[in-house]
């Protein structure tokens, strides 16, 4: 889940909240957050405007600013799923970095320091260790290779989407790529084969996945102006991307 832009007054909280609720009771289900999860945009950022402020912004109970009141609300949020161990990594998005960068506040450190999770960065390589099921409990473990980054670029086109997903795998070896930022959700798959050592000599069959992976943040809601209103941005389904992963085990001769 990335690109969530809470405090956003286009941020669809309901749907947020939904999927919050659903990786916390589901079993074996993960999250990663993607950077941008908050608006991170405050009164002196010259791309503030009063009206597209979250109306729960104001509330004090969240804290003394702006900013501030944004950091208690999110991590009111997570705290149930880092406690779960339902949080597998928090990556900084460009809004959260602008912020580091002008006002020397690192929200996403503040947040993976608080809650007790791995703090990725803009961007990470990753193994995932997955344990599998046996007759007397854990029989075994396999690794699944990730890269993750928020990202960053401007492609709007389906093809330069697809190209950011498919790019991500021409540079990674790894198994899953993933990328926000563009606010849309696309993935492209790729399937590689090979041979192993030994004799007989076997193929084997690795299938990959790339994939950008959605917004929380409607930017043509009814009411309120957005910054994907100003660039003519096309209509776009908010919610995650769900990658699901499924160890399939064959042995064919080459």
């Amino acid at each position: 889940m990335g690109c969530v832009h809470h405090g956003a007054a286009g941020c669809d909280e309901a749907l947020a909240a939904f999927w919050y609720d659903r990786i916390l009771k589901a079993t074996d289900t993960y999250v990663i957050l993607g950077g941008d999860l908050v608006d991170a945009i405050h009164e002196k950022d010259k791309r503030y405007l009063s009206d597209e402020v979250a109306p729960w912004c104001h509330q004090r109970k969240w804290g003394g600013t702006l900013i501030d009141r944004q950091y208690h609300y999110a991590l009111a949020k997570w705290k149930p799923l880092a406690e779960a161990g339902k949080i597998l990594w928090i990556h900084a998005g460009n809004h959260e970095w602008k912020l580091k960068t002008t006002a020397s506040r690192d929200l996403t450190l503040d947040w993976a320091r608080e809650l007790k999770v791995p703090y990725a960065g803009l961007s990470a390589l990753s193994n995932l260790k997955i344990g599998t099921a046996g007759a007397k409990g854990l029989a075994g473990r396999y690794r699944v290779r990730f890269f993750t980054q928020h990202g960053g670029g401007g492609a709007q086109s389906d093809g330069g989407i697809i190209n950011k997903a498919g790019a991500m795998l021409a540079a990674y070896d790894v198994d899953v790529a993933l990328m926000w930022h563009l606010h849309r959700k696309m993935h492209v798959t790729s399937r590689m084969l090979g041979v192993t050592e030994g004799e007989p000599p076997r193929k084997t069959i690795r299938d990959r996945v790339g994939a950008v992976c959605g917004t929380f943040l409607d930017g043509h809601c009814e009411g309120v102006g957005s910054y994907g209103e100003l660039k003519g941005y096309k209509p776009t389904a908010t919610g995650p991307l769900v990658v699901h992963i499924k160890r399939e085990v064959t042995a064919r001769s080459a």
